[in-house]
């Protein structure tokens, strides 16, 4: 989340299901984090292709609810019309945060991808495939929308890189 952005949907679901059944055991376990390949449609004008090229990525969920995501992860991003790629490291480190009313927070530094589809950060915003390196937070409402988002200084647009 390092890929929050990515996949974000798919990973909040699994680790949500994870951290519940840890909280209800352990104070902590850790956990592979499967990341499927995927076609990215919405955050840019073209279809992009998220291939994950090397995962030893993994979750620690803590009864106090924070779910650590940690470990390598690269993928390629490939734009589905004119074949552009581009090769990225976005491994992280970061913590999540499932809220009580079905929101979710993302603490992130280092390397991540940040997924947006349109119209979430309010009706007819664009979408957005952002590319970080350092410190950056994020919180999802209860229906995916962008409650907020601080992002880091260094920020690249993937959509106009992969144009």
């Amino acid at each position: 989340m390092k890929r929050i952005l990515v996949i974000l949907g798919v990973l909040g679901l699994a680790c949500l299901t994870f951290v519940l059944a840890a909280s209800a055991s352990k104070p902590a376990e850790r956990v592979f984090l499967f990341t499927p390949n995927t076609v990215l449609s919405g955050p840019c004008s073209f279809d992009v292709n998220y291939e994950v090229l090397a995962n030893k990525e993994y979750g620690i969920a803590f009864s106090d609810g924070r779910f650590l995501i940690t470990g390598s992860f690269k993928v390629r991003l490939t734009n589905m019309t004119t074949s552009k790629s581009l090769d990225v490291n976005i491994s992280g480190p970061g913590i999540l945060r499932f809220g009580d009313d079905g929101s979710v927070s993302v603490t992130a530094w280092g390397n991540w991808l940040f997924y947006f589809n349109p119209g979430m950060f309010g009706p007819g915003s664009p979408g957005k495939l952002l590319l970080t390196s350092g410190f950056a937070t994020e919180v999802l409402d209860a229906n995916g929308n962008v409650a907020s988002w601080n992002p880091p200084n260094r920020t690249r647009d993937a959509c106009a890189l992969l144009s």
